[in-house]
């Protein structure tokens, strides 16, 4: 269990370390094409959308990476729990991959539902965002 607990902390923190630098690296990359550009180009742009980049896009940005991090992980230690199985109980690697198969398929319409509804909610959020960065007294 002290080995478990040394591997998990070790695994969050460089999954920690690798996100805030990509993000980062993100973001400066995004501050110097704003700084660089040509002052027409910025001046077309709707504020709200950089405040929307500059400010939730890179918090999902934040999110997806320590995901996609994250799960990496899992699909790897999955991977090798399943070799096990196959190894071990043959007939019951075969159900368990049968049952998650069926899971997967009765899950694939709502995770596509749920997509939709994010795309809607950040199309809404920036909408938001312009509509009161375009309030005059």
């Amino acid at each position: 269990m002290i080995a478990r607990a040394i591997i998990i902390t070790l695994r969050d923190v460089t999954v920690a370390e690798l996100e805030v630098g990509f993000v980062q690296q993100i973001r400066s990359r995004i501050t110097r094409q704003l700084a660089a550009a040509r002052w027409d180009i910025i001046s077309r742009l709707r504020h709200s959308r950089i405040t929307h980049v500059m400010g939730t896009d890179i918090v999902q940005i934040s999110s997806a990476t320590n995901i996609l991090l994250r799960d990496t992980v899992v699909i790897i230690l999955l991977g090798s729990q399943i070799v096990l199985t196959f190894l071990l109980a043959p007939l019951l690697a075969i159900f368990v991959l049968g049952v998650v198969l069926v899971g997967a398929a009765i899950l694939l319409p709502m995770v596509k539902r749920a997509r939709a509804i994010g795309v809607f909610q950040t199309n809404a959020n920036l909408s938001l965002i312009d509509n009161m960065t375009h309030l005059g007294p």
